[in-house]
């Protein structure tokens, strides 16, 4: 029964704004993003106007794959999808692209086939709670098994058991802790290739940026 509760708590948080107002990323910058994005990247980014937010480490708060022709593919509230890159402009306010290492062995084979795999999820569910599936993921899961199923060693856990609150709750639900925080793409086997105005890296955490 907890769990059950727990579970409808982060749908909560997952669907419900706290903050009504136009989202932060500029326009500016779609440009230059589009230039820096290569098949294979990890896009993550921040919608601050989430009750999720509030519980994230950092302003990022989801975690996608780009998949080329300006669209990403990710876990969200109605599961695997894709999304465009001008909607992601519209709805998030903070963005980070990450790259599988430079000098990385067969290469192209693995973001051909974390590609290949990550679209085989499209329409499964999102996964509510945090358990360890194939059938459903929450967004970070789905990035990281995409990778490890083509054959590159993220580095990353899909869970983490800390001693924080959130990482207490979770182990309620899904036995193992907190979920992996798209800000732990910082100490991975992942290279920062860009972030976007209004955030700033500091001692491998993401903060905000107070823009002008």
């Amino acid at each position: 029964f907890i769990q059950k509760i727990l579970v409808e708590i982060i749908f909560l948080l997952t669907v419900t704004n706290v903050k009504i107002r136009k989202n932060l990323l500029k326009w500016s910058t779609y440009n230059k993003v589009k230039k820096v994005l290569k098949k294979g990247d990890v896009v993550v980014l921040g919608d601050l106007k989430t009750f999720l937010s509030l519980f994230a480490d950092g302003p990022v708060t989801h975690a996608s794959i780009y998949i080329g022709h300006n669209k990403i593919i990710h876990a969200r509230g109605n599961g695997i999808m894709y999304m465009t890159l001008g909607k992601i402009f519209k709805e998030y306010d903070t963005l980070a692209v990450f790259r599988i290492k430079k000098g990385t062995k067969k290469k192209n084979q693995i973001i051909k086939n974390t590609i290949k795999f990550a679209k085989k999820q499209l329409g499964k569910p999102y996964n509510y709670s945090t358990r360890d599936s194939s059938e459903k993921f929450f967004c970070t899961q789905f990035v990281n098994e995409s990778f490890k199923q083509a054959g590159y060693e993220t580095g990353l856990k899909n869970h983490y058991d800390t001693h924080n609150l959130r990482s207490q709750m979770l182990k309620i639900i899904n036995k193992k802790g907190d979920i992996l925080q798209p800000t732990l793409f910082l100490r991975s086997n992942f290279d920062l290739i860009y972030n976007s105005p209004n955030l700033k890296v500091d001692n491998n955490f993401f903060s905000l940026e107070e823009q002008k």
